[in-house]
């Protein structure tokens, strides 16, 4: 819905909403229309892309890629050099380890533990993560 949103509204400037509350590393970036939720923390050279949601106590460690309209839920852990594709979901409680790349439009059930790629438009539930659907784009 948020990048059928922006896709209609062309030209519009959207604020970047970070709660004072949130840990930001001065190294990271976080790009337009994007909010950060309250104990938030991102750490050094992290990139988060534009619409995307980093909800309340998220932990999104060094080097990691969030791409446009994602959604990271609350007290979901990334560990370093994680990519989130674009429009994916990640759970609350979910964790995924270190260098994992998850694709575009997925979902990440609820503390979920990713512990391998993701293919684009998957839905991933369990500890390991397992998929349990793939969606065409």
């Amino acid at each position: 819905m948020r990048k059928k949103i922006t896709d209609e509204n062309e030209g519009f400037n959207y604020m970047t909403l970070i709660h004072p509350k949130s840990v930001i590393s001065k190294r990271a970036k976080i790009s337009e229309g994007t909010v950060i939720m309250p104990g938030a923390i991102i750490n050094s050279a992290s990139v988060i892309g534009k619409h995307c949601i980093i909800n309340t106590n998220a932990s999104i460690d060094h080097d990691c890629f969030i791409d446009d309209f994602a959604h990271i839920s609350p007290n979901a852990s990334l560990a370093g050099n994680v990519y989130i594709g674009e429009g994916t979901h990640v759970g609350i409680g979910a964790s995924v380890i270190q260098n994992v790349k998850i694709g575009k439009w997925c979902i990440i059930g609820a503390g979920a533990v990713i512990i391998k790629d993701v293919p684009d438009g998957a839905t991933i539930v369990g500890n390991p993560g397992r998929i349990i659907k793939i969606n065409d784009q």
